[in-house]
């Protein structure tokens, strides 16, 4: 979650119903309250102004349910109380934190700018700038542990950039004291990617060496424009980076935390002496104000070659861009217009740097209604085991429907931690459907080049049969499930097309389906977690209605997914 006044499209979907500007208002008295920034699973995010001092900050202000677990709030006090003691110009500050009206809350700096993310996501960031960028992460997390304070979620989204292009780190919202160890289920909170193994694996104990991993990898994901997926991540750099550079983001991402940098500071002197050190020629640095030149297209997505150019007061400069629009030019004869076999190949040999992606058809779950609220909540509604996947699963009753009154908010606990998960799978369901699309205008552009190729008594017919094709594909996601028409099947290399661009996406979506078996592993540890605080409380009804989930997570096919909106 950013703190940016630029950045109103990060309001996220509705997992934390988030308290209007109004009611805000009315709980902070001493501020005058703008605007909303951002609301996701662990809360909404305001701008705001602090009368007294006449400065904007950022107050977040996290879900009831929080408010309400003693255990979290005790921590959550020791948290807040270590993170305003650092004071860091890559840090964000905090100023203050409390209890208002039920609801926990915290000020922190306001940063005008924009987020890692929203500038470099996709894009490939100059090896200097990108090194200039996390050698100050790693200085503002290096004081942050020294005052024992554990960031837990470093990614792109949670380091700001001021209009100075200096990085601040925020969102310490998931923040631990080093040396802790979280329970069983609260794995759930870190970003798949990004998170340290040994936070995802028991038993679960890290400490600072967990952020260093997380840094190392958004470093990784800074100089490629891709994604992290956990698969060859070394084979994705470009050719040219420097070799010391590849040797210390491989220590940095060691799945083994004694392996890495002993700290933060440590990390930064490494990237330090590359800086300093005399490398091969770069294209030439992007300014300040913005950080980042367009990613070239990663290896398994064919498309023209593009070259950046940096300019030269030669003579010979002129000569040298005919040559190089005279390259183009051959290239895209040779990608577009010829055949392209070596594209194919590079799609049919990439799936090993792909690791999470959806499954066949996942993402067109319908959602149904609610289903009638005769059933009492203690009667099994499961499924049977051999359910049909595609089958329209039933939305979960709410505790009205249940005609039950736990003592928590019972459906405030599931819309929050359903939303959490949402957030999880966001950047993958993202690269699937990017994945998807890029496969299918690949067939499609092979198809008509084939077509073509295949003589006038049948080109009409077939290219209105593409076109067809290609829109029922467009509504459906680009997944190529159904078979071709027979004015496209009966030409040989549209069918061989088709079909490797469709074993391909068969490929993708299996790996997808075991992300999605693991994330259900987590969310179902969640829920035995939360069953354990309900014991403490003797909410009776609340165990039942959670007990009934896990239930039913593990017998119907497909219900996770349908809880994702997938």
């Amino acid at each position: 979650m950013t703190l940016s006044a630029t950045e109103p499209e990060h309001v996220s979907h509705a997992t934390f119903q988030a308290p209007s500007l109004q009611e805000v208002a009315g709980l902070f008295p001493n501020y005058d309250i703008y605007s909303l920034i951002a609301c996701g699973g662990m809360g909404a995010v305001y701008h705001a102004n602090q009368r007294s001092l006449d400065r904007d900050v950022a107050i977040k202000i996290l879900p009831r349910e929080f408010s309400q677990d003693k255990d979290f709030r005790v921590s959550f006090a020791a948290e807040a109380k270590s993170m305003a003691k650092l004071n860091h110009p890559n840090l964000i500050v905090v100023y203050d934190f409390g209890d208002v009206g039920g609801l926990l809350y915290i000020v922190m700096e306001y940063v005008p700018g924009s987020s890692l993310y929203s500038v470099s996501h996709g894009r490939v960031v100059h090896q200097d700038d990108a090194l200039k960028m996390v050698i100050n992460v790693c200085r503002g997390l290096a004081h942050a542990h020294e005052y024992g304070v554990l960031h837990r979620d470093i990614k792109p989204s949670n380091i700001l950039i001021d209009s100075a292009a200096n990085p601040k780190i925020g969102d310490f919202g998931l923040a631990s004291v080093l040396g802790t160890q979280i329970q069983e289920g609260e794995q759930i909170f870190g970003t798949p990617g990004y998170t340290a193994p040994e936070v995802i694996a028991p038993p679960h104990t890290f400490d600072h060496r967990a952020d260093i991993f997380s840094v190392g990898i958004m470093l990784h994901e800074m100089l490629t424009g891709i994604t992290p997926n956990g698969v060859n991540l070394l084979a994705e750099l470009p050719a040219a980076t420097n070799s010391k550079l590849r040797s210390v983001i491989q220590r940095a991402i060691d799945p083994n935390p004694a392996a890495r940098h002993e700290s933060a500071d440590e990390l930064a002197a490494d990237l330090e002496k590359i800086l300093a050190a005399p490398s091969s020629p770069q294209p030439a640095a992007t300014s300040n104000k913005n950080i980042v030149r367009p990613a070239p297209r990663p290896k398994h997505r064919p498309t023209s070659h593009h070259r950046v150019i940096r300019k030269s007061k030669s003579s010979y400069g002129s000569l040298f861009v005919i040559l190089i629009l005279i390259g183009v030019i051959a290239a895209i004869y040779f990608f577009m217009i010829k055949p392209n076999k070596a594209a194919i190949e590079a799609i049919e040999g990439a799936h090993d740097q792909i690791e999470t992606n959806l499954a066949h058809g996942a993402q067109n779950a319908p959602k149904s209604a609610d289903q009638p609220t005769d059933q009492a909540v203690d009667q099994p509604t499961d499924q049977p085991t051999d359910q049909v996947v595609d089958q329209k699963p039933a939305r979960r009753k709410t505790v009205a429907q249940e005609g039950v009154k736990p003592i928590d908010d019972v459906d405030a606990f599931f819309a929050r931690v359903e939303g959490i998960m949402k957030d999880r799978l966001k950047d993958d369901l993202d690269t699937y459907r990017e994945e998807s699309e890029t496969y299918a205008q690949n067939f499609e552009t092979q198809a008509k080049q084939a077509i073509t190729a295949a003589g006038a008594s049948s080109v009409t017919t077939a290219v209105a049969d593409l076109a067809s094709t290609m829109e029922k594909l467009r509504s459906e996601n680009y997944v190529l499930n159904d078979s071709l028409p027979a004015s496209l099947a009966n030409i040989s290399s549209v069918q061989g097309a088709f079909t490797r661009y469709q074993a391909a996406q068969v490929k993708v979506s299996s790996r997808f389906n075991k992300l999605l078996a693991s994330e259900q592993s987590s969310y179902i540890k969640g829920l035995d977690k939360q069953i354990e605080r309900y014991r403490d409380s003797k909410d009776k009804v609340a165990i039942r209605l959670l007990e009934k989930e896990i239930k039913r997570l593990k017998s119907e096919p497909g219900y996770y997914a349908f809880l994702m909106d997938l």
